[in-house]
């Protein structure tokens, strides 16, 4: 059965057996019983999407598995056995493949160190993160998380020493990287520095140059109807006075930037500042260790996750990529006005020579209008989908 409607019956049928038998109980629900119900009915459905993720038929080749959030992305479940690998610190010095992020994060953090940057979805494992192609927000100051890893030929059972880029590179097809099981990865981390958060509207040019060329830890720009908005996370120093301000970090972060780059209306694309909830720009500036600057996207849940069986996440990689204002601009100003008739977003991140493209659109979305846009300023370059996400068709490109 399909992966998303598996989940919708699944949940429609909870809820309801669950009212059926309440009403047994009671004669009459009150209003407030009622709502109970439904809420623990719910969180029961939702409970269920880490089975759903890791769901396999145990039967044909060995398929290495970590948190199982590819699955889910692509709405299907995992055809074979699922193979995982260690968690923890092990005996090599190298780190257990099986290691959710956020597990490593809490003991570097410890150390005063962490990860330059890293995927959103923190309890990803670190072998999942390698092995899909993920990647995160890291600005022009990016430095490579990981060294060599210890990998398993599923086909001979050899077992080596490699550099990840080696298998893992992004033109790498999903076929290809299950041949592989990570085993073990060599961790680098980084100082867990002080660094300025800011928050701009991009209105000009000179906007998409200084979000290039500005020195940077992290940098992203969030894309919908509503206009462009930049996040950046530049080097302060230790002694500066600007105070991390709670009330935008976290969830409101995560709410104001990206989940209101998709509800709110274009009314505000031509202004000076985004409108209501969104704060004033000053509200937004902030010091905090790069650590806590990696967090500010909502980590999924159990009721936030069901949410995403009714959305496509599919993200393009533009590789080669030679970073240009002007073409950034045409990209960021096409995609705003797609978004007047497609329901969604799309995050900008760059890399020294990768252009990141990361989109979640309605799931009643024809996706190919997507690449007919992008076609138009971006028929010269070769584009790949990030293997760990929903695989769409992207005609007109072609996939080398």
């Amino acid at each position: 059965m399909n992966y998303r409607w598996s989940f919708i019956l699944q949940s429609t049928g909870t809820i309801v057996v669950s009212i059926v038998i309440a009403s047994l109980q009671r004669e009459k629900l009150s209003w407030l019983r009622a709502t109970g119900v439904v809420v623990v009915a719910m969180v029961y459905a939702a409970s269920q999407q880490r089975r759903l993720r890791t769901s396999a038929t145990n039967e044909g080749p060995m398929i290495p598995a970590g948190s199982g959030w590819s699955f889910f992305l692509q709405k299907r479940s995992l055809r074979g056995r699922p193979i995982y690998a260690k968690k923890g610190m092990q005996v090599s010095g190298r780190w257990g493949a099986g290691t959710k992020i956020k597990d490593l994060q809490k003991v570097l953090t410890g150390l005063g160190l962490t990860l330059s940057s890293y995927p959103s979805i923190e309890n990803g494992t670190i072998g999942g993160w390698i092995a899909s192609g993920s990647h995160g927000s890291g600005g022009t100051l990016w430095r490579k998380n990981f060294g060599t890893v210890l990998v398993r030929n599923l086909k001979t059972n050899e077992e080596i020493t490699i550099d990840p880029e080696e298998i893992f590179h992004k033109r790498a097809t999903v076929a290809e990287c299950r041949n592989y099981f990570i085993l073990e990865v060599e961790i680098t981390p980084h100082t867990n520095v002080w660094c300025k958060r800011s928050v701009s509207k991009m209105s000009s040019v000179d906007d998409y140059d200084e979000f290039i060329t500005r020195s940077s830890y992290l940098r992203v720009l969030q894309i919908g109807r509503r206009g462009v908005l930049c996040l950046l996370w530049v080097p302060v120093s230790e002694e500066t006075t600007v105070k991390e301000k709670k009330g935008v970090m976290g969830h409101s972060l995560w709410f104001e930037t990206d989940i209101l780059s998709i509800l709110q209306s274009n009314d505000a694309r031509n202004k000076d500042w985004f409108n209501f909830p969104v704060r004033r720009k000053d509200e937004y500036d902030s010091r905090v260790r790069l650590a806590k600057a990696n967090q500010y996207t909502m980590e999924p849940n159990l009721l936030t996750t069901p949410i995403g069986l009714f959305w496509i996440n599919f993200e393009v990689f533009v590789l080669k990529y030679k970073s240009s204002a002007k073409q950034l601009s045409d990209i960021a100003n096409a995609l705003c006005l797609l978004f007047d008739d497609m329901y969604g977003r799309c995050e900008l991140r760059l890399g020294s020579d990768i252009l990141f493209l990361d989109f979640n659109v309605s799931a009643a979305s024809n996706t190919r209008i997507v690449f007919e846009v992008l076609h138009g300023i971006l028929n010269s370059f070769e584009i790949v989908l990030h293997r760990g996400k929903a695989q769409v068709d992207v005609f007109p490109f072609e996939i080398r």
